[in-house]
């Protein structure tokens, strides 16, 4: 099939979904800049949640003060300037808890909105997803057992490659992932 930027003239199901984690929730007063080069600057008083996921995991810099991830199923806008490595969302008007630890979804089955925000298509999105993001392939359910999905396993790093790293962006802790006991390069 060919790219088009017509979802009505495309067939899609959801198959894959870029989650990340809530590292901070902030207070931001009425005055006060967000982001590199205080691209935003905060009409009222707010609460942000900085997220654990950038440019370098996918999430493009041209979502800056455009775009959105969804929290709790709602569409959250991103406020500032997308980094490598923190996306900052404005959360103020959620109205279930927002907590660190909590998971924001990027690309998923609003994928097309995304990409309209960012000025492209859905496939230039999923080609940016970016090596550092952890991996899950999920199996369909078994026709026969009605089981749930369990993880394919993953493959084996070729000779000179670094395996995939632990924990989701950056190494940080991903929910339902497991970090690792990480050694310092001397040890």
């Amino acid at each position: 099939s060919q790219a088009t930027t017509k979802p009505d003239r495309e067939v899609t199901k959801t198959a894959v979904k870029l989650l990340a984690p809530i590292l901070q929730v902030r207070s931001v007063k009425a005055g006060e800049t967000i982001g590199y080069n205080a691209t935003f600057k905060a009409e009222r008083d707010m609460r942000v949640a900085v997220i654990g996921a950038g440019y370098a995991d996918g999430v493009p810099v041209s979502m800056t003060n455009t775009g959105h991830a969804v929290l709790h199923d709602q569409p959250t806008p991103i406020v500032g300037r997308v980094s490598m490595d923190s996306t900052i969302l404005d959360v103020t008007d959620t109205h279930l808890p927002v907590k660190v630890g909590g998971v924001v979804e990027f690309l998923g089955e609003r994928l097309t909105e995304m990409a309209d925000d960012a000025g492209t298509i859905n496939y230039e999105l999923l080609t940016r997803i970016g090596q550092r993001v952890r991996r899950d392939y999920w199996k369909p359910k078994s026709r026969d057992n009605g089981a749930a999905p369990k993880a394919a396993p993953s493959k084996k790093p070729r000779s000179g490659q670094k395996g995939p790293r632990k924990g989701g962006p950056s190494g940080r802790r991903h929910p339902g992932g497991n970090p690792g006991r990480q050694r310092s390069p001397g040890r």
